[in-house]
């Protein structure tokens, strides 16, 4: 952020790549922020070639209009979650609407389906322990060539981002939550955008635990400490 602060003062656009833990990347979002300059961010894409792109602008507002993406709610009943219902924005909105302003959470899977245990699991053991009342996972729609695939992954392109986190966006927006608790499984640039556009929410990135089970930890924001 040093670095940003004496390079702005002389560029009308800052490239930034970053890679690095999604927890960080969030909060680093969140402070970047600079008045008059855009900053673009880039990553990697994805397909061996080592080549980098323009994935997000970070603009006042994202500028992309929301991609279809899979959208899961679930709810505690009795300290346990229910079975998972794929939901549209406005049933999401009803339904979350009597547990505003008491804790949620919102995972989000870039990489595999909405349904992956290997996500799934251990998010959910995490938000039981946080007392958190509901779950949603997001996650990209199967490619129509291949529905049964486990595969996800965003095409390398500035409108397959910006879209994506235009989606995830509109999700967060239904959730009044007191925290909210967010889960990735994404490129690392995806939290860097999103800390930028819910940096006047109450969201808190999770630390992923390399653990034997996985857990998470919250990650707050560093300059507060």
């Amino acid at each position: 952020l040093r670095t940003l602060t004496q390079v702005h003062r002389q560029a009308a656009a800052i490239g930034l790549l970053f890679q690095g833990r999604h927890q960080v990347g969030f909060h680093l979002g969140k402070w970047l922020n600079v008045a008059g300059r855009r900053i673009d961010l880039y990553t990697d894409a994805r397909d061996g070639t080592n080549s980098h792109f323009l994935a997000i602008r970070l603009t006042p507002a994202i500028r992309a209009a929301p991609r279809p993406i899979d959208t899961v709610l679930y709810t505690v009943a009795d300290g346990t979650f229910t079975a998972g219902q794929h939901v549209t924005l406005p049933e999401l909105q009803e339904q979350l609407a009597p547990l505003a302003g008491q804790g949620m959470a919102l995972a989000i899977n870039l990489n595999g389906p909405a349904g992956e245990a290997g996500l799934i699991e251990p998010v959910q053991r995490s938000a039981l322990a946080e007392d958190v009342t509901a779950l949603v996972i997001v996650a990209l729609p199967a490619p129509p060539s291949q529905p049964s695939t486990p595969r996800r992954e965003l095409a390398p392109s500035l409108q397959a981002y910006e879209s994506t986190v235009a989606a995830i966006l509109a999700v967060a927006d239904q959730m009044a939550a007191s925290p909210g608790l967010l889960y990735f499984k994404t490129p690392a640039v995806i939290p860097v955008a999103l800390g930028h556009f819910l940096r006047a929410g109450n969201w808190i990135p999770m630390r992923h635990c390399k653990t034997n089970p996985v857990t998470y930890q919250r990650f707050t924001d560093p300059s507060r400490r």
